[in-house]
């Protein structure tokens, strides 16, 4: 065998044992013959210090609605593996009569082991005019999980000799003039600081500013001058009023996080208007836009939603 020869098998090797260990896994469950729910993991084999990304898909008619579970684990599996939302779902048209919901998460193991696995929770998923039906998938993933990695050896670099050192800084014959200059800085910024005090007081001299209060006059006022398809301005309004009512700090919080500090008797309405607007938000190419009819009967929702929470 020529040496050639002999490179060429080990680089095919080489390719059949990464392929082996990057391979994904797919499962998936098929309802009413036009739904399709599938789950997919990038790989089979990580470390303790590695992660596996998690893509859930639903393909079915337009207007499917699909509810993130949460937890995204059964309990058998939710101690074994700490779970990331990579970002909100997308919906993106596959056809006039189709779409595709997905949503992607990043999962760490806690554990090491031959075969960790992953059992996922039921999906909730509305699509066209089928009626709402609940996805169990029949089977989940089995990972195996290492507590050490094998160096790639044609990765690893030639040793290389000690580099010299720098030379040494050069030392300021005098520091006056360097002195001097801090000196002129710093004057400058103090004039520059007075003359924006005096400027500030004259400009709202006599004036008196009203803090805005996010109320429930507020919140109506806000949602029934938006214009048709802003959810994301109603979903902005709502959250400036969660903060305000329950104190709450919801503005770095996904949709999914907020639902889970709120008030459980509150959460059923709030989550279908949020959610409804990261569907709008993130949708692609304007899919699932709303008419001016379906756009009030959203305002009415989030008004009622709003009046509701007096009672909590």
């Amino acid at each position: 065998m020529s040496i050639s020869s002999a490179r060429l098998i080990a680089l095919m090797l080489l390719l059949i044992g990464t392929s082996w260990c990057r391979a994904e896994v797919v499962i998936e469950e098929i309802r009413d013959k036009v739904v399709i729910a599938r789950a997919k993991i990038d790989q089979e084999k990580t470390t303790l210090s590695g992660e596996i990304t998690l893509t859930l898909t639903v393909e079915g008619p337009s207007r499917a609605s699909v509810v993130p579970p949460r937890p995204l684990l059964l309990p058998s599996s939710a101690q074994a593996w700490r779970v990331r939302e990579v970002a909100l779902p997308t919906v993106e048209s596959l056809s006039p009569e189709r779409q595709r919901w997905r949503q992607d998460f990043r999962l760490s193991p806690f554990i090491a082991g031959p075969k960790v696995e992953i059992a996922l929770t039921p999906l909730n998923v509305t699509a066209g005019t089928l009626p709402e039906m609940t996805i169990t998938w029949s089977k989940g993933f089995s990972i195996q999980v290492t507590t050490t990695v094998e160096p790639d050896v044609g990765t690893l670099r030639p040793n290389t000799s000690i580099e010299a050192m720098p030379p040494p800084p050069r030392q300021p014959v005098g520091n006056s003039s360097v002195t001097r200059r801090w000196v002129i800085a710093l004057s400058v910024v103090a004039g520059a600081i007075f003359t924006l005090s005096i400027v500030f007081m004259l400009a709202f001299r006599g004036k008196k500013i009203e803090p805005v209060i996010h109320d429930q006059a507020w919140v109506l006022s806000e949602i029934t001058s938006l214009p048709v398809n802003n959810f994301s301005r109603l979903s902005e309004v709502l959250r400036s009023y969660i903060e305000h009512r329950f104190k709450i700090p919801v503005s770095q919080m996904t949709t999914n996080e907020l639902l889970e500090v709120i008030d459980p008797n509150l959460r059923g309405e709030l989550g279908t208007i949020l959610q409804q607007g990261d569907i709008v938000k993130f949708a692609v190419n304007g899919v699932d836009t709303v008419d001016a009819g379906e756009w009030t009967n959203w305002i009415e929702r989030a008004g009622r939603w709003v009046a509701a929470t007096d009672q909590k």
